[in-house]
C-alpha cells in the first residue's frame, strides 16, 4: 500500500511541476522577440509503441546572423485527435515561411506559436487529484 501511496505522490507531484513550468515558459515566450524562419519538415509520425502519432514541425531561424533549428513547436498541447493532429500539419507545409519566437537569452529555444493556454490548468487539477489520492491511501 505505501508503494502505491508514494507513485500517487510521484505523480501528483510530477504533473503539478510540468503544469507550472508550462505556464511560466508561456509567459514567458509571451515576451520573446521574433525571427523569419522557414518550415523545413511537416509530418505526422507514427509511434512505434502504441500506433499513436505525433505532429513533428521542424523549422529553421536565424538570430544575429546565426542559424538555429528547432521541432519545439509550443508550450501548450496540439489537439490528441486525427484530424487535430492534420489540421496542425497543414497549417506549417514544408517552405512555407514563419514567425519564430525566440528566447533572447537562448536563442536555441524557440516557439511557432505563444500564447497562454489553459491546458496548464488540466495538468495541475489532475496532478492534485493524484495527491489527494496519495493522501487517501492511509
Amino acid at each position: 500500500m505505501v508503494i502505491f501511496k508514494f507513485a500517487f505522490a510521484l505523480i501528483g507531484g510530477l504533473a503539478c511541476a510540468l503544469a507550472f513550468w508550462l505556464q511560466y515558459m508561456n509567459r514567458k515566450a509571451a515576451s520573446w522577440p521574433a525571427a523569419d524562419g522557414v518550415i523545413i519538415k511537416s509530418e505526422l509520425e507514427d509511434s512505434a509503441s502504441d500506433g499513436d502519432s505525433s505532429v513533428r514541425i521542424t523549422y529553421r531561424y536565424t538570430v544575429n546572423g546565426r542559424d538555429f533549428e528547432s521541432s519545439q513547436f509550443s508550450f501548450t498541447a496540439v489537439g490528441n485527435d486525427l484530424p487535430a493532429k492534420k489540421r496542425r500539419v497543414a497549417q506549417y507545409p514544408v517552405g512555407q515561411h514563419a514567425q519564430v519566437y525566440y528566447d533572447p537569452q537562448k536563442p536555441t529555444t524557440a516557439v511557432l506559436e505563444r500564447g497562454d493556454s489553459l491546458l496548464w490548468l488540466g495538468i495541475l487539477a489532475t496532478g492534485l487529484i493524484f495527491i489527494v489520492v496519495a493522501l487517501m491511501l492511509l
